[in-house]
């Protein structure tokens, strides 16, 4: 195990963890991000496999996935790569009507489309955008089913 003043130092292994994690989040396939890349599937598989190189690859993986470039290179520690623990939403709704599906199937993807945007400051921006629309149609959706006096 490599260790940097007692502390663990991310390896390969972890950096192909992290990048899978990515992927699937973003729903992007192996060889969507090898495109993305312009490298060879096997590179990807290699990457993922943790027997790849990364750091080579730290600042396009970074554009791609919207996570600092820090979390791509090998042999820092946890704490100077500004590792952050990923939390996953899920939701679930019974009893749905279609027309509600409808509409909860584009806030979601709406929702999923955003988080792919790498940069924070624009994505928080159009999030506020969003919202500030969002509200005035559920105040709108309220007025018309008759549930605001």
């Amino acid at each position: 195990m490599l260790e940097s003043a007692g502390k663990r130092l991310r390896t390969r292994t972890d950096i192909g963890k992290d990048i899978e994690r990515c992927l699937d989040d973003l729903k992007i396939t192996h060889a969507e991000l090898a495109e993305m890349l312009n490298v060879s599937d096997k590179t990807v598989d290699r990457m993922i496999g943790g027997k790849g190189p990364t750091t080579k690859y730290a600042s396009a993986l970074a554009k791609v996935t919207g996570k600092p470039e820090s979390w791509f290179k090998e042999n820092i520690t946890w704490e100077e790569c500004g590792k952050e623990e990923v939390t996953s939403v899920h939701f679930e709704a019974k009893n749905v009507t279609e027309e509600d599906k409808e509409f909860l199937e584009k806030a979601f993807a709406f929702v999923e489309r955003m988080y792919k945007i790498p940069d924070k400051n624009l994505r928080n921006k159009l999030m506020e955008n969003a919202e500030k629309n969002f509200e005035g149609s559920m105040e709108l959706i309220e007025l018309m089913n008759g549930k605001v006096s």
